[in-house]
């Protein structure tokens, strides 16, 4: 992802994503947007601990436009290895996606200088009940 595209990226990256959601799940896709960013952390933790702790504080946060996220983006760019949106909550009128950040500072040194003229990457995901197989149908993305 380019410094100077950030906006261009997330905002075909959440196209895709959308488009991804309505394909898979059976839920309404708004597509009216809004945002919570979040730190990936590592942590000791399983992933089971780590989610709910991850829901606990994105459900004490206000969501954001777009336009009102990006320059929390831009700040952190330097100091961005991954950032990773997902469908966190979709409501008859709006859809709210989590960007998922996961800062170079993370990283082992050495990995760091190895990488250290590499620019962020982007993803886009859905999460799957574990039920889910691409032979199902569609299932409920909450």
């Amino acid at each position: 992802m380019k410094k100077n595209a950030i906006q261009k990226e997330l905002t075909d990256a959440v196209k895709s994503l959308l488009e991804m959601a309505r394909d898979l799940t059976f839920n309404k896709i708004s597509s009216n947007c809004f945002f919570i960013t979040s730190e990936i952390e590592r942590s000791e933790r399983n992933s089971f601990e780590q989610n709910k702790i991850r829901i606990n504080s994105n459900n004490k946060k206000t969501a954001k436009t777009l336009a009102d996220v990006i320059p929390d983006i831009e700040k952190l760019y330097d100091n961005l290895y991954d950032l990773n949106l997902y469908v966190y909550k979709t409501e008859k009128k709006q859809t709210i996606i989590e960007i998922q950040y996961y800062p170079l500072s993370s990283l082992d040194f050495d990995y760091q200088k190895k990488i250290e003229r590499t620019e962020p990457m982007l993803h886009f995901k859905i999460y799957t009940p574990p039920y889910y197989s691409e032979n199902n149908k569609k299932f409920d993305i909450h």
